[in-house]
């Protein structure tokens, strides 16, 4: 079963394990351990995933909660043509499914997949620097993140008081 997945995920006929279902399936898999599948749900909402020709009566309801894709040419005209749906075609959807569920949930592209991965890349790196490295590693990997929030606070303070200093020589003038 798909009760596990914190997502509606719809499966009709006309599809296989073997195919559509089993890659768009692993796709979701592998995101929800690497926990990516539920920061998007909190960027983007609850997404909807339908595989194959299958109804779904709450399809209106589906569209408000989140991301809504249709995998697969024998899904039912009236979902994969409707506009405000991502559809990904092909019969099986076979290389196209991770790309195609990254697109349709809003993480495709240079910012979205990019920001992820350094994203990753940093917590990787962080959480090994504070298992396994020397004492000042460690002090470094927690002061890194505290110098960086701190010079963007004196910068946005900087910008406030310019901005203000700005208005009022606008005002005298």
């Amino acid at each position: 079963g798909f009760d596990y997945l914190p997502i509606n995920f719809l499966v009709g006929t006309g599809v296989s394990l073997a195919g559509t279902i089993g890659h768009v399936k692993s796709a979701i898999d592998s995101m929800l351990r690497r926990n990516d599948l539920n920061n998007l749900i909190w960027l983007k909402g609850t997404p909807t995933i339908m595989i194959g020709n299958v109804e779904d009566p709450q399809f209106e309801e589906h569209l408000k909660e989140g991301p809504y894709l249709v995998f697969d040419d024998s899904a039912k005209s009236e979902y994969k043509n409707d506009a405000r749906v991502h559809f990904v075609k092909g019969h099986p959807v076979l290389r196209d499914a991770m790309t195609g569920l990254l697109k349709g949930l809003g993480a495709d592209g240079y910012v979205g997949g990019s920001a992820i991965m350094a994203y990753e890349q940093f917590q990787r790196s962080a959480q090994h620097n504070l298992e396994y490295g020397t004492p000042t590693r460690k002090v470094l990997t927690i002061a890194k993140p505290l110098i960086v929030a701190g010079l963007l606070v004196a910068g946005v303070a900087w910008l406030g008081k310019l901005t203000a200093k700005n208005v009022r020589e606008s005002e005298e003038d």
